[in-house]
């Protein structure tokens, strides 16, 4: 019998992470149809055309009513299903179409959390939760992957409605850390929560290989997304470094945006025109950075500096040194630190020493690699060899039983 399978999370977002665990997971589920609910139609079937052509899914807008995205405030909300249909502009139609799935897949990403729930981001959330409340109303099965959970804020009843609304639906989470803790404050019965890897972390064998990408034989990966006036204030600290990479360990210094406009590309085109030395990847022909060339360039590099925290994800799988910067967000670091920590406990081990790879400043870390690059290659090199498989067996393990069970239901 033919499986209807929909799929609903961030992928709209021209962010890489987000978009990259959709196809992850449609090459690894392999549906054999499938629905995807987008907020940006256009920029979805870019990704579609480049990785699932053969397969043709439909994608079917989910819009809010005009009147109830303009100045949607979440917070003390508390939704049941049907309060919140009725601000899609079809609901009707949203529900029909979840209606006729087997089961809808809500696809992995850091959203479920108060910067999600936030005035600038909460129309976009709940266009991505907009099939989840359908899904309730009509009964249709909810499978969630591996996502992060918290910290919810002021935001704590419209999540607890949300996801203590989910009976016998288990949240798969991505961290074993700070997720959990954050849905036990939400009072979600423990049995619940289930443990997986990152969407992202097992590369799908469907994922195509890269093109030949013209690459120094030795480098280093930088990725910013801070704003183009920050590193124009310390531009000086960025020259820099490329000098001593290139004059001092004789490594190129390659830019990877993993985002267009201003959260890489732009940042990107900034510095490629000020610091000639420095290589850059071009991912504006595409229209977004492919995951098989994000694959390559990280892959292939000595060291990963990155804020992003997928740019990590990638690094650490593909035994990769990587240092992340934990840039702040809405005033604390907790955000990043929560993931990408959990990120390192899940793949290293919970005892890991998180100085080796989380960092609080770019630029003090880009004079600190200056300085140290061969120790940081060194002492992180040891860790991920010496750890990595033995977690790695077992995080293999609980992906594909999550797989396994999406399709046999």
């Amino acid at each position: 019998m033919s499986q209807r399978i929909g799929f609903t999370g961030p992928f709209s977002d021209v962010n890489f992470g987000d978009y990259a665990m959709l196809v992850n997971n449609y090459l690894d589920i392999t549906p054999d149809e499938a629905v995807l609910y987008a907020a940006d139609s256009t920029f979805l079937q870019k990704v579609v055309d480049h990785y699932l052509s053969d397969s043709s899914p439909a994608i079917r807008p989910v819009d809010l009513r005009t009147d109830a995205a303009d100045g949607l405030d979440l917070t003390d909300a508390s939704f049941t299903p049907a309060e919140a249909l009725p601000m899609y502009a079809d609901p009707q139609g949203l529900l029909d179409s979840v209606a006729g799935l087997d089961v809808l897949v809500v696809n992995g990403g850091g959203y479920l959390n108060g910067l999600w729930a936030s005035p600038h981001r909460a129309p976009q959330l709940m266009q991505i939760l907009g099939p989840v409340y359908a899904a309730r109303r009509v009964g249709t099965q909810i499978v969630l992957t591996g996502n992060g959970y918290g910290p919810f804020g002021a935001y704590e009843d419209f999540f607890f409605s949300l996801l203590n609304d989910l009976p016998g639906v288990a949240l798969h989470t991505r961290d074993d850390i700070y997720s959990p803790a954050h849905l036990r404050r939400l009072g979600v019965a423990s049995e619940r929560v289930k443990q997986v890897p990152d969407d992202l972390y097992f590369l799908s064998p469907g994922v195509p290989q890269a093109w030949d990408n013209d690459l120094p034989p030795k480098y280093v990966v930088i990725e910013s997304y801070a704003p183009v006036e920050e590193l124009a204030a310390n531009l000086d600290t960025i020259t820099r470094f490329v000098r001593a990479m290139r004059d001092v360990h004789d490594h190129a210094v390659v830019f990877l945006p993993l985002n267009l406009g201003r959260g890489g590309t732009d940042q990107a085109a900034f510095l490629a025109d000020r610091l000639p030395d420095l290589h850059v990847v071009d991912i504006e022909a595409h229209g977004f950075l492919p995951i098989e060339t994000a694959a390559a360039v990280i892959g292939g590099s000595s060291l990963v500096v990155s804020m992003r925290y997928h740019a990590a994800v990638l690094a650490i799988q593909l035994g990769v040194p990587v240092v992340s910067v934990l840039r702040p967000v809405l005033g604390s670091r907790q955000y990043y630190h929560s993931k990408t920590y959990g990120l390192l406990a899940k793949a290293l081990g919970a005892d890991i020493d998180q100085s080796l790879f989380l960092r609080n400043d770019m630029y003090e870390t880009l004079d600190e690699v200056s300085s140290e690059l061969s120790a940081i290659i060194g002492s992180q090199g040891h860790v991920i060899r010496s750890r990595k498989t033995g977690h790695d067996a077992s995080l293999k393990r609980e992906r594909d039983a999550l797989i396994k069970q999406i399709r046999e239901v």
